[in-house]
């Protein structure tokens, strides 16, 4: 059987392959993430998820497919990862208030030597939140490994009014365009689950 490694520590996207039933194990990449390599936001994450995925396709037999995937939100022309701090959070959490953004996903799979990059996007509408609420839902869970300090998740749907676009891009990983791409590498997804 094909082995699969997610390049991350996001129990997001764990939970997205484990849910489609794709047999995988995850190993963390080390790549530093560097924000200063473009200043345009759908190459920055394409940028960012492929150096994620040729770090762990160092480590591993050229047989594997490695995905490696990199989010970020997009308001006014800014470019939002995660917060540094619980000031920066609440910053971005009250920039996103009452408003709609655009969430991408820089999605890359390797296997051997073909790279395949592509980019999710969605737009999410947030309602409006008041002071209060926005210390109270930064108090619930743990934003720090989150663009624009939210995930898409249970807590996170009590302040998210709308989404336009594929649910599990804003949760990490654009699972429609990862099972083209898997495709494209001659793995056979479906095969894959009966196997399980």
């Amino acid at each position: 059987m094909v082995r699969i490694i997610l390049a991350s520590q996001s129990a997001g996207r764990f939970e997205l392959l484990k849910k489609a039933g794709i047999i995988f194990e995850a190993m963390p990449s080390s790549y530093e993430e560097d924000h200063f390599l473009s200043k345009d936001p759908y190459e920055l994450v394409k940028i960012l998820a492929l150096g994620k995925a040729r770090d762990i396709s160092k480590k591993v037999s050229d047989d594997a497919i490695i995905i490696g995937a990199d989010s970020m939100v997009l308001i006014d022309g800014k470019m939002i990862g995660k917060p540094k701090n619980r000031i920066d959070a609440y910053e971005q959490v009250k920039l996103l208030s009452g408003r709609t953004h655009l969430l991408l996903t820089g999605l890359a799979v390797i296997k051997g030597s073909e790279e395949y990059v592509d980019i999710g996007e969605t737009k999410v509408t947030f309602r409006k939140l008041d002071n209060q609420e926005i210390n109270d839902y930064l108090n619930s869970f743990d934003y720090t490994r989150c663009a624009g300090a939210y995930a898409i998740d249970l807590i996170s749907s009590l302040i998210v009014e709308k989404i336009n676009g594929e649910y599990s891009n804003v949760v990490g990983l654009p699972m429609t365009k990862l099972a083209l791409i898997l495709k494209k590498t001659g793995f056979n997804i479906y095969k894959n689950i009966q196997e399980k």
